[in-house]
């Protein structure tokens, strides 16, 4: 054992004593440059979006199949419209804030079909005590009919026979006769109403020193077309047809109360001059 010693002692002297080589290092590659953005202008082809079929409503349908209108919607070779004519006399009361109104209208049934029941509009009646509203509005007591007549004869408030009923804003009417092909129907109307300070949407109303300005002031036909024809009458007087008007004609007479001035707007926008038809 003892002869050994030296020797181990010597082989790890000489390993401890051996200098330690670093092996060689290879430097990174330099990163390549970046390839430059393609700026070439690329044509894309887009398929044009293809709009999905409307379908015809029933009424529609029924119009094209009547001639009354076509698939585009234009008017066709059988088409026909109602027609009204209206004379209309009115007064306001400003220190009242009051309107009083007559209206005679003569009105053209150019349609087809026998009219068992006329509608109206009474659009002021958004302000009556218990009107079904989507908004908040001053209650005023809306339009008060002071006269209904049609065909030359006073119509009562009833439910049988002829006569007139009101609901909301709207009212119906039962002829003392039907109304035919062709016939044109005198109907009159005499009422008043308190003018609402901040009116229908804010389409009326008055300010505080009384400039006065007026929507929804009177009774109107409530249209009946085509559409309404399809369905045997039962559409005549809807919400759909209530927002739309027939042809017309206006002759308005206002009868100063010497304390106001008066202006007003013709449909085709320009001031209206003294020998004016309303239109």
């Amino acid at each position: 054992m003892r002869s050994r010693l030296p020797f181990f002692a010597a082989l790890a002297f000489a390993v401890a004593c051996t200098p330690r080589t670093t092996p060689p290092t290879t430097p990174a590659p330099a990163p390549a440059p970046a390839a430059a953005a393609d700026t070439t202008p690329r044509i894309v082809h887009l398929q044009r979006p293809l709009p999905y079929p409307v379908p015809f409503s029933a009424q529609f349908a029924h119009a094209i199949r009547a001639g009354t209108r076509t698939a585009t919607g234009s008017p066709g070779a059988r088409y026909w419209q109602q027609w009204a004519h209206y004379t209309i006399q009115t007064s306001v009361q400003p220190r009242f804030h009051r309107l009083d109104g007559r209206e005679q209208v003569r009105y053209v049934n150019n349609s087809p079909d026998t009219l068992k029941v006329l509608w109206v509009n009474l659009l002021q009646n958004f302000h009556s005590y218990g009107a079904i509203r989507t908004e908040t509005a001053e209650v005023t007591g809306g339009m008060e009919l002071d006269r209904v007549e049609v065909m030359g004869k006073d119509l009562v408030e009833t439910s049988d026979g002829p006569g007139y009923q009101v609901t909301s804003t709207l009212m119906r009417i039962a002829p003392p006769h039907p109304v035919a092909p062709g016939d044109t129907v005198p109907l009159a109307f005499q009422w008043t109403f308190e003018i609402p300070q901040n009116g229908l949407s804010g389409r009326m109303g008055y300010s505080g020193d009384n400039l006065f300005f007026l929507a929804y002031w009177y009774p109107q036909m409530v249209v009946y077309d085509d559409g309404a024809a399809a369905v045997a009458g039962h559409g005549y007087g809807h919400a759909d047809q209530r927002r739309r008007r027939p042809g017309a004609a206006y002759r308005v007479t206002h009868a100063p109360g010497g304390e106001e001035r008066l202006g007003g707007a013709r449909r085709d926008g320009r001031r209206p001059r003294p020998h004016d038809e309303g239109r």
